[in-house]
């Protein structure tokens, strides 16, 4: 299979299986399809919890800055990757010879491109849960609407997109850059995730990074083939807290001193913001003073 090198990425042009590969030689030039055009049922009104550990509200409340994961550094190893429906001609067989070249190409390609986005996950709020809290392991939540959050990073020199994640393999139409940022697989459908994605094409890091030196491709990059340019691992955008928060909510599992401790932070930077106890927090029992005598 012959894989097309980008004229800026390492090495030469790798033969493997005797079939031609797509070529992929300009990010840019792929067609988009821009995210208003993307099927999504969220409402401005729509409310989003945003889950966090206490060091990352602390850093909140310190940097006033929202946190952008670069998207190949999340749990998740196929974030960004398009299905295998998506990638497969739908006459060709995955255990093929030279079908498994082909898609572990094309895997690989997509592994390195979506190391270009930058992702900040909210949760479109239907029901508290424990599960829920327990699954982020979060202590605090951030409550905004999706109308607030648009607004605010309207205000951001980055180009950012925001769009509910679908879990629908069969809403995937092709493998369009957004298209596969905006999915992910079913068994984490539970997050009903709003995503917010910083794009960064212009920090190319090489694009055929999973081709070895023996011109095998592979489905991930290889760390023998370090990238073009250094990629941060994160991005921030400073945002107005006291626009974007409409209420703090305070785990169920939270004991009273940290309680207090997140209360007077947030007074200490000046928020007008409510700061409430989740509504699984189990009330203090009230023990009645004939019972307590009983012996």
């Amino acid at each position: 299979m012959a894989f097309d090198r980008p004229s800026n990425s390492t090495g030469a042009p790798a033969e493997e299986c005797g079939l031609a590969a797509t070529a992929r030689t300009n990010i840019l030039s792929m067609p988009v399809t821009q995210l208003s055009a993307l099927p999504d049922r969220t409402s401005r009104e729509s409310v989003l919890w945003r889950f966090l550990d206490r060091g990352k509200f602390d850093d909140l409340l310190k940097t006033r800055e929202l946190h952008f994961c670069r998207a190949d550094c999340f749990d998740d190893d196929e974030e960004g990757i398009p299905p295998d429906s998506i990638l497969l001609p739908p006459d060709e067989h995955p255990l093929d010879i030279e079908t498994a070249c082909a898609l572990r190409h094309e895997k690989g390609w997509h592994a390195q491109v979506r190391e270009q986005f930058y992702i900040s996950c909210w949760h479109r709020f239907r029901k508290e849960t424990l599960n829920l809290w327990d699954s982020y392991q979060s202590a605090v939540a951030i409550v905004t609407t999706v109308g607030q959050l648009q607004q605010e990073l309207n205000r951001s020199p980055e180009d950012i997109s925001v769009f509910s994640v679908r879990y629908d393999e069969s809403a995937v139409e092709s493998d369009n850059l957004y298209q596969t940022i905006s999915y992910k697989r079913a068994k984490y459908s539970w997050e009903r995730e709003f995503r917010c994605v910083i794009s960064r094409f212009k920090e190319d890091p090489g694009l055929n990074r999973h081709i070895d030196a023996h011109n095998h491709a592979h489905d991930r990059p290889l760390e023998s083939n370090p990238p073009l340019v250094s990629l941060p691992k994160a991005y921030r955008v400073r945002v107005d807290l006291q626009f974007l928060m409409n209420q703090v909510v305070l785990g169920p599992r939270m004991g009273d001193d940290e309680r207090e401790a997140i209360r007077c932070s947030v007074r200490k930077v000046g928020l007008n913001v409510d700061v409430a106890d989740s509504a699984l927090r189990p009330s203090s029992l009230l023990v009645l003073p004939e019972l307590s005598q009983v012996t």
